[in-house]
This record gives structure tokens, sequence and C-alpha cells, in this order.
């Protein structure tokens, strides 16, 4: 009889190791509610930015989207070789 108790007390569905994986479960999810409500305050901080800061709009299409103001010209120049992949190339592959 002892022993059935000290079973269920452990392993039953109120036992102490249920109790122990709900504490685990619950401190995960409270880590993963963390992490959602710091990405949700960042994303909150770039909405407000891009509604109200012109100069950071202005800057996200220039990098992204390689746009420039009427008045502007842009120079493109090619692109060098890096130096020691030049090396490499240069190589005979027969030496």
């Amino acid at each position: 009889m002892i022993v059935l108790l000290f079973a269920l007390a452990f392993f039953g569905e109120r036992g102490i190791m249920r109790t122990f994986r709900m504490l685990e479960y619950r401190a995960e999810l409270q880590e993963r509610i963390d992490q959602l409500e710091a990405d949700n305050r960042e994303l909150r901080q770039e909405v407000e930015r891009l509604r109200n800061d012109y100069f950071y709009l202005e800057g996200l299409a220039r990098k992204n989207l390689g746009m420039v103001k009427e008045d502007e010209l842009v120079y493109q120049f090619p692109r060098t070789p890096d130096p020691a992949s030049a090396k490499a190339s240069d190589k005979d592959p027969a030496d």
C-alpha cells in the first residue's frame, strides 16, 4: 500500500515528476514569450521609423533599391579582382 502511494506521488497525474516537467515547460514557454515580446518591440520601432523618419526611409531606398534623386549622377566603376584571387588565377595549372 505504501509503495502504491509512493508511486502515485511520484508518477501519478499530479505527481512530482509531472510537476517538474510542467515547471520546465512553463520556463521554456516564458523564454519564448520574452523573445517574441523583444521581437515585437524591435518591429514596432522599425515601423515607427519607416512611418516618421524620412532620412531612414531614403537610406533604405538608396541601399536596397539603388534609388537616386533626380539631380544626382551615379558613377559605376568596374570591380577589380581581389589581389589574392588574381594571383591564383594567373598561375598555370600545369605547374
